[in-house]
């Protein structure tokens, strides 16, 4: 067995394996309940109606069936262009110490996940504390190592509630253009997204906002708050995360 199988196994409870380019499923001793073939078939029945009706609904039996609306991409602005201008920015809305831990040894910045907020108590010994403390920032960890991601290639960052920190992170998106922003749970999917939706709705899904009109993917994911409360969500995060490993590889 591989140690980033092995870590896998450890953080997300699951024998499933992943694959350059295939996401490769292994599910064991797992019975498919006649509730969620029952839905399952509900759903492709409604999707066959829809397809067949060429709209975005249909009428069966005097009800309407309708297709959820995709969000639509939501526009902001910048007029931060390069990393020094960033760094001037960051003045009095982020703290020294975790800008410097969150810029250490980045290049090429492909991935950003986007928490509700920065850890502002103790030290920073990795560059997960800055989001997350003590066991939530171990978890966090071992999720990101989980991707084998090269460490230059991503960064951490948080929405915060001031409207300054807000706008530094709009910053950070269009001077670092990442391929991916993995929202950590409902918060930080909401504020970028503007939208109203459950985290259950769009958890795994590629979204999309602009900044400057330049369009970015964005992937909410459950919080690492939430996994570590409740280890039966875990297989799912997993699953969606295969999603954006899978999403970065091509």
């Amino acid at each position: 067995m591989s140690s980033s199988t092995s870590l896998v196994e450890d953080v997300f409870n699951t024998d499933w394996t992943y694959q350059v380019n295939e996401v490769q499923k292994v599910v064991t001793n797992n019975e498919v309940s006649e509730k969620s073939l029952v839905m399952d078939s509900l759903k492709t029945f409604a999707d066959e109606k829809i397809n067949e009706s060429q709209s975005n609904s249909f009428e069966e039996n005097g009800a309407i069936v309708s297709k959820p609306s995709e969000p639509v991409a939501v526009g902001h602005s910048s007029s931060i262009s390069n990393l020094e201008e960033l760094k001037k920015a960051y003045s009095g809305v982020v703290s020294s110490d975790i800008i410097d831990r969150k810029l250490r040894d980045k290049s090429n910045i492909s991935l950003m996940f986007i928490s509700d907020e920065y850890n502002l108590e103790g030290e920073y010994e990795s560059e997960f504390d800055i989001l997350f403390n003590g066991p939530t920032s171990e978890l966090f960890s071992k999720m990101v190592k989980a991707m084998q991601l090269d460490p230059s290639s991503y960064m951490l960052s948080a929405v915060k509630s001031s409207e300054d920190a807000y706008q530094s992170l709009i910053d950070e998106i269009n001077v670092f253009k990442p391929r991916l922003i993995i929202c950590l749970g409902i918060t930080p999917s909401k504020s970028l997204l503007k939208i109203n939706k459950r985290l259950k709705e769009i958890h795994g899904k590629f979204l999309e906002m602009n900044v400057n009109s330049e369009n970015y993917k964005v992937m909410p994911l459950f919080s690492p708050h939430l996994l570590g409360s409740a280890p039966n969500m875990k297989k799912i995060a997993w699953e969606d995360m295969q999603k954006a490993m899978s999403f970065l590889s091509k």
